[in-house]
């Protein structure tokens, strides 16, 4: 009796394991079903949010671009973004959990992106997510609704993703365990390679790049543009890291040997006549933070003139304008070309932002610092900002700079009013410490941060009235700003002036501020969204005269040549195209004989493209090639 009771007890164990297995292997199916569904419809629905902050929430753009202009294009990257989903999935153990996660990472690119493109006009690119190390600088710049719903979003979010990882922790059976945790394993190193091939997308022969330039259009001189027309994520791989500067066609050591051999020939000529030594002279450089002339463009009404001052020196000096790489912003990428003679416009376009995705490089590159140093200068860049912005130590360290001064380590660090940035006139006071208790010629590079965006509320009691912005309450702010700039110009120079030491300051403003809306850049047009004062101010006897528009990367010319100082082949050639191209970005073309703004490489004349030819393959040659110029004295 005891022996069938056994083995009555056995076969009920049995049956309830069978029936147990069976509800494992049930409970595993509709997890799986469900996971599908999850595949199918979160990458879409993604790609589709990232999409419509793109658009600025047109919902009509937002249907005729994934159904009949670009339907290939996006869901393409919709596999991109299902690839990214089961990435986090396996990472995070939890179909949920990563739901949730790739949601809040979706919003927060869209948010980043639409605040971009509405201050900058500019999207999104891989090499801004450097900056997020700089997280509080960068909410201060958005609106304060817009943050708090962020935060909020956030939270409910985490909330969320905890509740439901808890709950289906405890739903999971040991048998499911160990295969779900084999699929987790195989899924995490499949993904994490394809996510890492996916991130080569720049580089030859990659698939992936392939299957996206069969349906995108591409256009390399504006982003904007790519994003707009192919979508966000074609628009992001296409911006991903890449060689600096594409390879010319004639790029050879025989062709950079009679380069080299060229220009060195020509600094020759120009040496003959030049008698001055530039180690006698102080060179200040001064990028004012959105310093800009509101005269200058057509359909604003300002109630005073808020730059008065710079207004006589430019008639008194040597003055013009300079053709920003930016509006709205792209502070770096300026100061990368005045520092360096290495304009935007040959690189890739994939090459966005060179201070962070070129960093390491950078001191292969030739640099005003450098160059400076070798010839006794002590070399000082001051930023009264955090050093991490941009990378900014780092790449000062790379250039050459011997002192970099931060808000950290000024001694003068004065605020106006309620604005939260460092002010003109103490980061001058901290130019002039520098020149006055440096035994050597100083060469000081200084950034301004005191008229960065935001503008509103920074000055409770501006007389400054204005129309016809996007944004009227921050050009008002706007203006008492450069007001603010102007006064302490004044005195600086003034200072400059009565120095004991033959001193040079450039001074001009980075780009104008993003506040002005589309019916006044439709108004003014490219360029003049695009130009900035540009100031040459000398404490010793000079020619004053107006030399128009250039780019930031002929300033050396107009130091060498105020000096009378000697060339390198390098500057040779920098005024060699100068003298043909005076100003020029990508899409951007002002030619010397030409009346109107070219935009394209192929309409400028033979004689400016040989030129250029030569100018791109000295700059494929020190950031991308085989660095041949190493064994000429083309930088020295």
């Amino acid at each position: 009796m005891e022996t069938d009771d056994n083995k009555i007890d056995q076969e009920d164990n049995n049956l309830k394991f069978r029936t147990n297995k069976k509800k494992d292997i049930a409970l595993l199916l509709k997890k799986i079903v469900l996971f599908l569904i999850l595949c199918l419809i979160v990458p879409i629905l993604m790609n589709a949010i990232l999409q419509l902050f793109q658009m600025q929430f047109d919902f009509v753009r937002l249907f005729k671009h994934i159904f009949e202009t670009k339907t290939e294009l996006f869901f393409l990257g919709s596999a991109i973004l299902l690839i990214f989903y089961l990435w986090l999935t396996s990472l995070l153990g939890n179909y949920w959990v990563g739901l949730t996660v790739m949601l809040i990472v979706t919003v927060s690119t869209g948010i980043a992106n639409q605040q971009k493109l509405i201050f900058r006009s500019e999207p999104l690119y891989p090499s801004d997510f450097s900056m997020i190390t700089d997280l509080p600088f960068l909410v201060d710049m958005i609106d304060i609704k817009l943050v708090i719903i962020m935060i909020l979003f956030i939270v409910v979010s985490i909330v969320f993703c905890i509740w439901l990882y808890k709950k289906q922790k405890k739903n999971i059976q040991p048998f499911n365990k160990k295969i779900i945790g084999f699929i987790r394993i195989l899924v995490l190193l499949s993904t994490s390679g394809m996510l890492f091939y996916i991130f080569q997308f720049n580089q030859s022969n990659n698939y992936i790049r392939e299957s996206f330039y069969e349906y995108a259009y591409w256009t390399s001189f504006s982003q904007e543009v790519n994003y707009d027309s192919n979508g966000f994520i074609p628009g992001f791989l296409y911006n991903l890291n890449a060689p600096a500067v594409e390879e010319p066609q004639e790029y050879s050591k025989d062709n950079i040997d009679s380069i080299s051999q060229k220009y060195e020939k020509k600094a020759n000529e120009i040496n003959q006549t030049r008698q001055g030594n530039l180690d006698e002279t102080n060179i200040i450089f001064i990028m004012n933070e959105s310093f800009s002339d509101p005269y200058a463009l057509e359909g604003m009404t300002i109630s005073d003139d808020p730059i008065p001052e710079i207004r006589k020196q430019m008639k008194n000096h040597l003055a013009g304008k300079v053709l920003s790489q930016g509006y709205g912003g792209g502070t770096a990428n300026i100061e990368f070309e005045a520092l360096t003679g290495i304009s935007m416009e040959p690189m890739a376009s994939s090459i966005t932002t060179p201070f962070t995705q070129l960093t390491t490089k950078i001191k292969d590159f030739p640099s005003v610092p450098s160059y400076l140093s070798e010839k006794g200068f002590a070399t000082t860049a001051i930023h009264p900002f955090n050093t991490s912005m941009y990378k900014r130590k780092e790449v000062y360290t790379n250039m050459g700079f011997d002192t970099f001064l931060s808000d950290s380590t000024m001694r003068y660090t004065a605020k106006i009013d309620q604005n939260n940035y460092i002010s003109d006139q103490s980061a001058y006071k901290e130019v002039l410490d520098q020149l006055e208790n440096s035994e050597e010629n100083d060469f000081v590079h200084l950034v301004t941060m005191q008229n960065h965006m935001d503008y509103t509320g920074k000055y409770p009691n501006t007389e400054f009235k204005a129309e016809g912005s996007a944004n009227d309450m921050e050009a008002i702010n706007y203006y008492q700003d450069i007001n603010n700039s102007d006064k302490s110009l004044k005195e600086f120079l003034a200072k400059i002036e009565k120095f004991s030491e033959n001193s040079i300051v450039v001074f001009w403003g980075d780009h104008l501020p993003g506040f002005y809306g589309n019916e006044i850049m439709s108004k003014n047009g490219t360029v003049k969204m695009h130009e900035t004062p540009l100031l040459i101010y000398a404490n010793f006897k000079t020619r004053a005269n107006y030399i128009d528009t250039i780019s930031p990367i002929y300033f050396m010319n107009y130091i060498l040549e105020k000096t009378d100082s000697s060339v390198t082949p390098y500057y040779a050639l920098l005024y060699e195209l100068e003298d043909k191209l005076p100003a020029f970005e990508k899409g951007v073309y002002l030619e010397n004989g030409s009346e109107e703004m070219l935009s394209k490489r192929e309409d400028l004349s033979p004689e400016t493209l040989e030129l250029l030819e030569d100018y791109d393959n000295v700059i494929y040659d020190v950031t991308t090639g085989e660095n041949y110029l190493d064994e000429y004295n083309f930088f020295e």
